[in-house]
């Protein structure tokens, strides 16, 4: 049980991210962006380290304080919203 909560940010990331590719192909890249901005081909690799890091972090605290501990809650949560931020953000 504790590797499907380490794998449920990269499955979903990966499942969010493709499914929001048409947005991002087209109006995303016409929007004024900071010179700051970084270049595209950045965030794929950014965001597989970022998810990969969560999901090894809620693999350490399952060990640790179980599956029904708040910390793990509020995970489950932060998750969510973050998965729901993007279709949000790209589709709609």
């Amino acid at each position: 049980m504790e590797y499907v909560v380490g794998l449920l940010p990269v499955v979903g990331g990966t499942a969010i991210g493709l499914s929001t590719q048409t947005g991002v192909k087209t109006w995303y890249k016409t929007l004024k962006k900071s010179p700051l901005n970084p270049p595209p081909f950045v965030f794929g690799p950014v965001w597989t380290i970022l998810y990969l890091l969560m999901g090894y972090s809620s693999v350490l605290v399952v060990r640790q304080v179980g599956f029904f501990h708040p910390a793990m809650l509020t995970y489950f949560l932060s998750v969510g919203l973050n998965f729901a931020w993007t279709p949000i953000f790209f589709v709609w």
